[in-house]
């Protein structure tokens, strides 16, 4: 599996999980055997159209010309996505609540390597806030950057406040917020609407939020700081 150091492409490189964390997560955890053969080769598939579809948007050959070759990909990557919500898995709840933890404990973090076409890049899957701030404090290479322009947030920016991290440190001014979130239902709404502190850091650096859905501007979010890529898809391959 990919840990800490490991190359992402030419371009990228992982920062978590730890070696040590990854060991100890993955031993002592028995409910990854019960994980069906066929789910993980769904899973495997989805992950390499992943890679291939972020090779195409980092290539030194990208053009829009590649759009319809990404958008291929993801559309393919939705079918199988739906494929695993229908597979037949029988698991307890606290299977469940476990494979969940398992999860985001060994999340992969990434960022580029350096200055990539100008910007520096923060990719957080779902990992906690107390991973990040572990990340943050480390001085050993990788190194958690600063002035970053573009940043995946963790968790969609869901209310769930143990994965929230104080972006303001790092993130430069009139950056890019990505959360690709569903369900957003307003502030203060349900478990996966858009934490409250995520807006505000929005505004505090007069970043963008990219949503993946029209009902943001229902968050209290200004209509000049979201984009929404379900109504402008390309936007997205114009802002990596």
């Amino acid at each position: 599996m990919i840990k800490r150091g490991d190359p992402i492409s030419d371009n990228f490189v992982a920062l978590w999980p730890d070696k040590n964390n990854l060991r100890r997560t993955i031993i002592s955890s028995e409910v990854m055997n019960t994980i069906p053969p066929h789910t993980n080769e769904l899973l495997v598939d989805i992950s390499s159209r992943l890679f291939e579809a972020v090779n195409l948007m980092q290539s030194a050959q990208y053009s829009t010309l590649s759009i319809p070759d990404i958008e291929r990909l993801l559309q393919q990557c939705e079918i199988d996505i739906r494929d695993l919500q229908n597979s037949d898995i029988h698991r307890n709840e606290e299977d469940e609540i476990k494979l969940g933890k398992l999860g985001n404990n060994v999340s992969i973090v990434f960022r580029n390597k350096r200055n990539f076409r100008g910007r520096n890049m923060l990719f957080t899957g779902d990992i906690g806030g107390s991973k990040l701030r572990q990340l943050q404090r480390r001085t050993d290479y990788p190194r958690l950057l600063g002035n970053y322009h573009i940043i995946k947030v963790p968790h969609h920016g869901t209310n769930k406040t143990y994965h929230y991290f104080n972006f303001k440190r790092i993130a430069r001014y009139h950056s890019y917020f990505l959360i690709p979130n569903g369900s957003v239902t307003g502030r203060n709404g349900n478990k996966w609407g858009i934490l409250d502190e995520y807006i505000d850091d929005v505004d505090f650096l007069d970043a963008k939020m990219v949503l993946s859905n029209s009902n943001a501007f229902f968050t209290g979010i200004r209509p000049s700081n979201y984009v929404d890529i379900s109504a402008k898809p390309h936007h997205f391959y114009e802002i990596i």
